[in-house]
């Protein structure tokens, strides 16, 4: 029999290549081999995302906090599906979490950054776009917002670096 591990790696190459029906088979499989692990409970998570079912996302990534409260992943997945509930102060903070555990998991920076700019958090949007930039020298589209946001709080010199680099 296949382990957990492999079934939750068959998971998210299903999840990838939008083979969702597969990848939930992959992950509920994987779950039931490890129901006391972490991380195949985010990758349910993230298909139930995918498939716009945010409140079982939501239940999927509390319990994977729940078993690790240290999983980052964990968090920015509860942030994302809190969003999509339009639970933004929650998500605020899950993002939060999820930055102080590990500030350099992929697209949490652009994805709290996008959050700040919708709550007006200016200043701190733009310092996670900053961030995002930084991890990935491709993520024009969050050096954009950077400068778009700073446009916004008048700081029109720095505005005009972030979006001349874009």
């Amino acid at each position: 029999t296949v382990g957990w591990e492999a079934s939750l790696h068959l998971g998210n190459i299903f999840l990838d290549h939008k083979k969702l029906e597969e990848a939930k088979a992959a992950y509920e499989k994987s779950i039931e081999k490890a129901a006391d692990r972490s991380q195949p409970h985010v990758g349910l998570g993230r298909y139930f995302l995918r498939t716009e079912k945010y409140a079982e996302a939501l239940a999927e990534f509390e319990e994977g906090i729940r078993l690790d409260t240290e999983n980052a992943e964990a968090y920015l997945g509860r942030g994302e599906a809190l969003v999509s509930l339009n639970r933004l102060t929650e998500a605020e903070k899950s993002f939060a979490e999820a930055a102080a555990i590990n500030e350099k998991v992929p697209t949490l920076q652009a994805k709290y950054g996008n959050l700040l700019w919708k709550l007006e958090k200016r200043a701190e949007a733009v310092e996670a776009f900053g961030k995002a930039n930084e991890q990935d020298y491709k993520d024009i589209d969050s050096l954009w917002k950077k400068g778009a946001v700073e446009f916004q709080m008048q700081n029109y010199a720095a505005a005009m670096a972030d979006l001349s680099n874009a």
